[in-house]
């Protein structure tokens, strides 16, 4: 697959088959990550990697799904949740949220490479989550990276309306709008 291809297919994808990440899959996906590009590289990201169906279960209502859509249709119900959680933390008082990004990003390229999908989620009881998974003192928690094998669709179309709301079909198959090159580039 080439690299354009992989950014037009590596969409959010929330509801996901119950077949787990094989372990040679996140051995790689995290091998990986500890080589992306950090700021002053000080490597000051640390990942929690929950593939437990015991920890997914308790460490699911910690998340938020799918602001844009109604609960019902934007939150995976059981049978569809995913399969393997990354929790990106940072160390310390650093700045390291554009690390988060990066970091992030690669996960779900490399995963897709796979037929994994994922989804990032933001919005997150961190409190709660921390809790769960006795997350030490000086390491904070800033995104959740969902991940398992889609079961639906996830496509790009034209932005109608002026509208960047994503929305889904009959079937809740996912469509998001994406503004043209010409639309967000100047070139000077």
């Amino acid at each position: 697959m080439d690299f354009s291809s992989l950014c037009l297919h590596c969409r959010s994808y929330r509801r996901f088959k119950q077949v787990p990440v094989p372990k040679s899959v996140i051995d790689e996906l995290m091998r990986n990550v500890s080589l992306v590009s950090c700021s002053r590289n000080a490597q000051k990201l640390r990942y929690y990697v929950i593939s437990s169906d015991d920890v997914l279960r308790k460490v699911f209502p910690c998340l938020h799904w799918a602001a844009s859509l109604p609960k019902e249709i934007g939150t995976p119900k059981e049978g569809e949740t995913p399969t393997l959680l990354i929790v990106v933390c940072k160390q310390g008082n650093y700045p390291a949220e554009t690390d988060a990004g990066i970091a992030v990003r690669n996960l779900a390229l490399n995963a897709y490479v796979h037929g994994v999908g994922s989804c990032v989620i933001g919005n997150v009881n961190f409190v709660k989550l921390k809790e769960i998974l006795e997350i030490p003192d000086g390491l904070t928690p800033l995104l959740t990276l969902a991940l398992g094998y889609p079961s639906h669709t996830s496509t790009v179309v034209d932005v109608k309306d002026n509208s960047l709301k994503y929305y889904v079909d009959k079937d809740e198959n996912y469509f998001v709008p994406k503004l043209k090159p010409e639309d967000i580039c100047k070139f000077r």
